[in-house]
């Protein structure tokens, strides 16, 4: 089994190549790191993750993991990272095509109604000119009856 994690002080990752220190709470960070943080602290030693008390003489300074080396091939934080960036494109396409989808269900209602409308107005053109040539053949029967 592989172990990844990255130290909390730098955010690099600890490979089993590195000098790793590990907190009386069971935090691991590189011993650099850990070094350059207990400076900071002076003379109130705490975990720079969870702040809990750490004296000095309960770090352990140098832990070995008999682990293979990681470094020369693709990590799984590699991995989850590249599939969680995937993910996030994906939702992302998702969220825009469901946008665009709506845009042009609203686009199709207006083309629809417009439409309607021009139907509408196409069967009024055409019942007006009935009742106009029927009003012709009215005024001309009229006309011939008074003569």
């Amino acid at each position: 089994m592989t172990i990844v994690t990255e130290c909390s002080v730098c955010t690099d990752q600890l490979t089993n190549e590195d000098n790793i220190s590990v907190m009386p709470c069971g935090h691991v960070f590189h011993a650099s790191c850990v070094k350059q943080w207990l400076k900071e602290c002076k003379n109130n030693p705490v975990c720079p993750l969870c702040r809990s008390k750490a004296p000095r003489s309960r770090i352990i300074e140098t832990i070995y993991f008999s682990i293979p080396n990681i470094s020369t091939q693709e990590s799984p934080s590699k991995d989850v990272s590249k599939l969680t960036n995937r993910v996030s494109t994906l939702e992302a396409n998702i969220l825009k095509a469901e946008r665009d989808g709506k845009e042009n269900s609203e686009k199709l209602d207006q083309a629809r109604l417009v439409k309607t409308d021009k139907k509408w107005k196409f069967y009024k053109i055409i019942f007006l000119e009935k009742k106009l040539k029927s009003s012709k053949r009215i005024d001309r029967g009229i006309k011939s009856a008074k003569r």
